[in-house]
């Protein structure tokens, strides 16, 4: 089986990125930390309506043999 090909990216496109990335880290770093959390918070209730309103558990999640989750 081939390897995949991929297309190499040109120099200004690659710096285009990076100014797109900074500016982007720029933007919220700017975003108070009070928000950010209200944003996650507002993004689980979201996952939640997604599940029945009750989110899945995740793979680092781990049941003790009393039903408890750890």
């Amino acid at each position: 089986m081939s390897a995949p090909k991929v297309k190499r990216i040109a120099a200004e496109e690659r710096k285009l990125w990076e100014q797109h990335n900074i500016e982007t880290l720029r933007e919220w770093r700017a975003i108070p930390f009070t928000t950010k959390i209200q944003m996650l918070e507002d993004m689980e209730e979201v996952a939640k309506a997604f599940h029945g309103g009750k989110l899945p558990r995740s793979p680092d999640e781990h049941e003790e043999p009393n039903g408890q989750l750890r």
